[in-house]
């Protein structure tokens, strides 16, 4: 990696630690200028070459070499040029290889002109070339120090390459009148050298030095500015809080209440223009006074006055009415009196309405509020206690009262339509809708209905709103009013009742069949086992017994079905969980079902964990759960075929949280689900087609666990199994404390 070691020993001697960011610009800047010092030498050091070679007459002497050297020259040339270019043009991706490449490609020059000069020294001894050459490299090599100074490494290795060949070849040609040209390269070496060392320093120091000057106005800059933001800040708060306090102001002294404020002793601090208005004084003439000398109430009232203010003072608020005289007039006055924190001083903060009004006055308003009162009890109640959408229009068609209803239908607030027109709120098409002859109708007065079909709330509805008048007592119309009815929401309800009627009608015929199958079956191998009784042909008494035990084991589980799926909607969830090993449970069912797959040549797999599955849950009805689901799978597999039962571990979604769960599946070879009814067959009385046959049941068995498992916090599904079969999966939260 190319390092410019300068930049770093500077800032040492400076103190001056450079980020990474800041060190390549630096770097970058630095390079650019390099480049732009190294062209004029990637012009001057072939030109002189070729001159060389042909003032001396070089080439004809030494034609190969003279090819070999121009040839190695271009090459150099060319490199270097293609290098200066990617630097000037801030190629960054590349800038790295072309400062290596910018090296090597001046060196190699700087090597070409030390081997031409020592060729030179070596021919012609001190013949005028030689002067020439001489007389070149020096400039070549001041040229070098200040093209090169900002890179110290690239300008000692540029010196040495073009000096060294010559020094070297004219101290072993032992030509007496060469030393003192070798003494002179050696010096111009030392003294380039040092001048080397002494630009360096200063471009360094320049260069850290306009950094950081740039650094500190930029930051002073900054600075300047955040200063500005935060005056300017200040400068608005002032003009905000000055603002602000005229705005209080304004509104303390235009109060409709009057208002005192006065310190813990009673002394007054402040005081509104109401409360002025009604003392006949000037704020000068109050404030400082005690409240004493202000608030003189009739006679016997005072002390208790005094009571309120003592509660006051100790952070109890009070309201209270009384007579009270403010300078030559009574008035009977409302005041509410606290206790407050007033810019970091506790005060009393009084408000005082005047309540003075004549009893005749006072009570009529009084009998007008409690009209205009129940009248709006009245209505409120009307429009909450009717379901259907309902609106209420002024004359000039403009929103008076809505209720819930309208505002979800509308998906506008009341506050968005009340006091607005229909064209206001709605767009142009459900305006005329809703306003279609509602003039009509408050000069008429009659009622009429209106249909439409029309986006509405972001649904599209199929509205019939029936409009009427509101009279007042003297039968004169004041307004009109609409109650809505959305006919698509009645046809939906109306097609609900029916399909509910349908299967209702259907269960009944299932329920009548599947009870009535069994029944008959009992029933007719009851009479023929009384007819062949005096037979005594005991096999085929034995059939039949078998076969009215399996009916009625078959009506038994329906009615079974239809008393657990009762008890469980009529009853609350499950309750009563305690802590249960699942496994162990498990292998309990799996016992109780090993005769009945030996019987059947069906095999269940299960094998039982070596540890612990704890989890709470009612024992009783997790074994309903593990009976129905092994039922089942017993049910639609044939014999020869396998049922496997295994227990693993997952997490179930509870209120937002991911819990650890144990996950139990039953999995069997039989006729399988079709991929469109495994989320039905949970349902009530719904069956997947596979399994309407008979003695399939009424489809009540999953339903049940459905309910179950979900009272427990679980999950159950089903799933296909390929090739064929089921699986029947559903999850049991842990128990607490168990290590998931």
């Amino acid at each position: 990696m190319i390092v410019f070691r300068d930049i770093r020993r500077v800032g040492k001697q400076r103190g001056v630690s450079l980020c990474k960011e800041d060190r390549d610009a630096l770097l970058l800047k630095v390079s650019q200028e390099l480049a732009k010092q190294a062209i004029l030498g990637t012009v001057i050091i072939p030109f002189f070459l070729i001159l060389m070679l042909l003032s001396s007459g070089y080439y004809t002497f030494m034609p190969h070499l003279s090819i070999l050297l121009c040839s190695l020259m271009l090459i150099a040339v060319s490199s270097r040029s293609y290098a200066l270019y990617n630097i000037l043009h801030n190629t960054d991706c590349y800038r790295e290889k072309s400062l290596r490449l910018l090296f090597y490609s001046a060196i190699t020059m700087a090597a070409l002109w030390g081997v031409i000069s020592g060729l030179f020294i070596y021919h012609y001894s001190f013949e005028f070339p030689v002067i020439l050459i001489l007389m070149v490299s020096v400039g070549i090599a001041a040229g070098s120090v200040s093209s090169f100074f900002m890179w110290r490494k690239l300008a000692l290795t540029y010196l040495c390459c073009a000096f060294g060949p010559s020094i070297v070849v004219a101290g072993v040609a032992g030509s007496s009148a060469l030393y003192p040209v070798v003494a002179a390269m050696v010096f111009f070496m030392i003294f380039n050298i040092c001048q080397l060392k002494f630009w360096n320093e200063q471009f360094w120091n320049n260069i850290l030095t306009t950094f950081l000057y740039k650094e500190q106005t930029y930051q002073l800059s900054q600075s300047m500015t955040d200063v500005e933001a935060v005056m300017k800040k200040n400068l608005k708060r002032e003009l905000e809080t000055e603002s602000a306090e005229a705005k209080m102001r304004q509104l303390f002294d235009y109060s409709y209440d009057g208002i005192i404020i006065a310190d813990l002793d009673a002394k007054i601090l402040e005081v509104n223009q109401t409360m002025l208005n009604f003392m006949e004084e000037l704020s000068e003439e109050v404030v400082g006074k005690a409240l004493a000398e202000i608030l003189q109430g009739q006679e016997g009232i005072n002390g208790a006055i005094r009571d309120h203010f003592e509660k006051a003072k100790k952070g109890k608020a009070c309201s209270f009415s009384c007579w009270m005289r403010l300078k030559s007039k009574d008035y009977y006055v409302r005041i509410n009196l606290r206790r407050v924190l007033w810019f970091d001083q506790n005060v009393l903060f009084l408000t005082l309405r005047d309540r003075t009004d004549s009893t005749a006055a006072r009570a009529q308003r009084n009998l007008k509020q409690q009209s205009l009162t129940d009248s709006d009890v009245y209505m409120k109640a009307i429009l909450r206690g009717i379901e259907l959408p309902l609106y209420c229009k002024d004359l000039q068609g403009h929103y008076i009262a809505v209720n819930e209803t309208f505002e979800k239908i509308c998906g506008k607030t009341r506050d968005e339509l009340k006091g607005k027109s229909d064209f206001d709120v709605f767009e142009v098409n459900v305006a005329k809708f809703f306003s279609f002859r509602d003039s009509e109708i408050a000069v008429s007065g009659e009622s009429v209905e209106v249909k439409g079909t029309f986006q509405l709330g972001g649904y599209e509805r199929n509205l019939l709103v029936h409009k009427f008048p509101l009279k007042n007592s003297d039968h004169t119309i004041y307004a009109t009013a609409g109650i809505c009815t959305d006919v698509s929401t009645l046809q939906k309800t109306l097609q609900t009742a029916q399909l509910a009627n349908e299967a209702k009608s259907e269960f009944l015929a299932s329920m009548s069949h599947e009870l009535r199958t069994p029944m008959h079956s009992i029933l007719c191998f009851a009479r023929l086992g009384e007819k062949r009784a005096s037979v005594k042909d005991w096999e085929k008494l034995e059939s039949y017994f078998k076969m009215i035990v399996t009916s009625g084991d078959l009506l038994l589980e329906l009615l079974n079905d239809l008393l657990d799926l009762s008890t469980l909607e009529a009853l609350p969830a499950c309750t009563d969980f305690q802590e249960y090993d699942l496994g162990e449970d498990v292998g309990q069912i799996v016992s109780e079902f090993r005769a009945m797959m030996d019987e059947r040549n069906i095999t269940l797999i299960y094998q039982q964990p070596l540890f612990s599955l704890l989890s709470n849950y009612n024992q009783i009805r997790i074994f309903q759960v593990l009976r129905n689901l092994l039922s089942n799978a017993i049910k639609f597999s044939a014999p020869g075929q396998d049922i496997y039962i295994d227990i693993g571990t997952d997490h179930i979604n509870i209120d937002g949280t991911m819990l650890p769960a144990w996950k139990v599946r039953i999995i069997d070879q039989g006729i399988g689900i079709a991929e469109e009814e495994l989320e039905l067959v949970f349902d009530k009385f719904v069956q997947g087609e596979n399994k309407k046959q008979p003695g399939g049941g009424v489809g009540l068995g999953l339903a049940i666990c459905k309910r179950i498992i979900e009272d427990h916090n679980g999950r159950v599904w089903a799933e296909q199994n390929e090739p064929c079969g089921a699986i029947f999966t559903f999850l049991l939260p842990f128990s607490d404390g168990v290590d998931p």
